[in-house]
């Protein structure tokens, strides 16, 4: 079987008879088809950015804050559970309720809920806002590795 790519170096597959026009034979397959070729050997598999960045900006977003020395979650359930006590709160600003975190149980006011729901939300919306920077940098060409894992919050 002999293997093949296209003149921009991506790997068509390998042939034992007939290979598709114009495809250029190399001397074997790439460990992953989504190598390119590069005239001698096969390079590293590009990255997806848009997929990279978002996963990462999921992993920031989940990674949960520390407000006013206090740890709360940021994870998807979490963030539900904040925003319906920060509801309850604009129903009844006398609301007051024990909240669990990591360490144990805390209680807050309705104030603090509040304040922790803010907190929260502008934890995610600052991840979203990273996510946005580095989809312009992949736009206009500027992004590296280093910029992926650099200025969340």
């Amino acid at each position: 079987m002999k293997f093949y790519v296209d003149e921009q170096g991506r790997y068509l597959g390998g042939w034992d008879a007939n290979p598709p026009a114009g495809a250029i034979e190399v001397p074997y397959p790439p460990a992953d088809a989504r190598q390119p070729w590069l005239g001698d050997r096969w390079g590293a598999v590009p990255v997806e950015w848009p997929q990279a960045i978002a996963a990462r900006r999921y992993q920031a977003e989940v990674g949960g804050i520390t407000l006013n020395g206090l740890q709360i979650d940021t994870d998807d359930r979490s963030k539900l559970l904040i925003n319906g006590a920060a509801l309850e709160v604009t129903i009844d600003p006398a609301y007051a309720m024990q909240w669990k975190t990591p360490t144990g149980f805390v209680d807050l006011t309705g104030e603090q809920v509040i304040g922790i729901a803010r907190a929260v939300r502008a934890h995610v919306q600052a991840c979203f806002d990273r996510e946005a920077e580095l989809l312009a940098a992949v736009a206009d060409g500027s992004i590296t590795d280093q910029m992926l894992q650099e200025g969340w919050p």
